[in-house]
């Protein structure tokens, strides 16, 4: 939804330009969302759900224990297999990936955090949540702090 919001939009430029921040943030937010809608009840399901939080929040660590070289290759998958309980082949694939493309791991619980503030910010601000995700899509897929200032957020 988020991704064809965003490719209606006028602009070329905010056609063309995209940010893993609010794309990746958004499909986070939208599982929070249903979950909070009550469309994610089954036990199971909030349990898996809270799983993958777990291990979206510790893709940040291991992104930036690698950037920063304070983490090796193998305390990356150390740490993925550990913490939030991947098998080590899924570690190892994901330690791969995050080194092919450093940041993009922890774009999703970085996104996720900054649309929860706005989403604040907008309820005390007496907006709606259809006027908020009206709003906030309508900026296309700019970083959170461009489609706030953008959606008067």
């Amino acid at each position: 939804m988020q991704l064809s919001t965003a490719s209606n939009a006028i602009s070329p430029a905010r056609k063309a330009f995209r940010s893993n921040v609010l794309i990746e943030g958004w499909g986070l937010y939208v599982e929070e969302l249903m979950t909070e809608l009550g469309h994610l009840d089954d036990p199971e399901t909030r349990l898996l759900r809270l799983k993958d939080l777990l291990w979206r929040a510790a893709r940040v660590i291991v992104d930036v224990g690698l950037c920063t070289g304070e983490m090796s290759f193998e305390q990356a998958v150390a740490f993925l297999v550990d913490g939030p309980k991947l098998e080590r082949p899924n570690a190892v694939a994901e330690c791969r990936r995050y080194t092919l493309n450093p940041l993009q791991p922890s774009s999703y619980a970085l996104g996720r955090a900054a649309i929860l503030d706005l989403r604040e910010r907008a309820a005390h601000a007496g907006l709606s949540r259809r006027e908020f995700h009206d709003r906030l899509l309508g900026t296309g897929s700019l970083p959170p702090a461009l489609a706030a200032a953008e959606a008067g957020l």
